[in-house]
């Protein structure tokens, strides 16, 4: 669940996302073949009531949820049928509308955090720790600039500047990660 501005709103009100999964077991995904996924996107009125705008369906659960640029970007986690993936989406007018994609997620735990930083994606993995993504403006893709070598079982994660984030995972470890300067 997060909250989202969209730059297509003109009056720039915050819109609640809500991801929802109904169907589907969390620790054994291949038995989850018939559930079904949803982003759920909601108005505040004038008096702060949530309206349902719109509700999108999804191929996978989503697991992580981050405001980005007017936009929303979205982790949504593997299942036996669809490769995990990372996708930014804008606010249409029956759904929300996918902008860009990117496909080469590990196939482990699934990006359970994002975080933004300019043009920086942070994406933390539970068993695979910490991804640096970039992504272009002019040919709106994500890239890959710097992953993490030592896999880490990601618990929580803060941004802490541009080239810097601190993680902990669930052996009670912290390490202080930094992009390479060449990235």
């Amino acid at each position: 669940m997060t909250v989202c501005y969209f730059y297509q709103l003109k009056d720039n009100r915050p819109c609640l996302v809500v991801g929802t999964a109904t169907g589907v077991d969390p620790h054994n995904p291949s038995r989850s073949a018939h559930g079904k996924c949803y982003i759920k996107t909601y108005l505040y009125d004038e008096s702060y009531n949530l309206q349902l705008i719109h509700v999108t369906p999804l191929e996978g659960v989503p697991s992580a949820m981050y405001p980005f640029e007017g936009r929303l970007l979205v982790a949504l986690r593997g299942s036996p049928t669809v490769a995990p993936v990372l996708r930014i989406y804008e606010l249409g007018k029956k759904r929300l509308l996918k902008k860009c994609e990117y496909k080469f997620l590990p196939e482990s735990g699934g990006i359970m955090w994002l975080d933004v930083n300019k043009d920086r994606i942070f994406a933390a993995d539970s068993r695979d720790s910490i991804m640096v993504l970039r992504w272009r403006y002019s040919d709106n893709q994500m890239q890959v600039i710097s992953d993490d070598t030592y896999p880490r079982c990601i618990t929580a994660a803060a941004v802490l500047d541009y080239n810097t984030i601190v993680v902990g995972d669930k052996f009670d470890n912290i390490a202080i990660l930094r992009v390479p300067s060449d990235a």
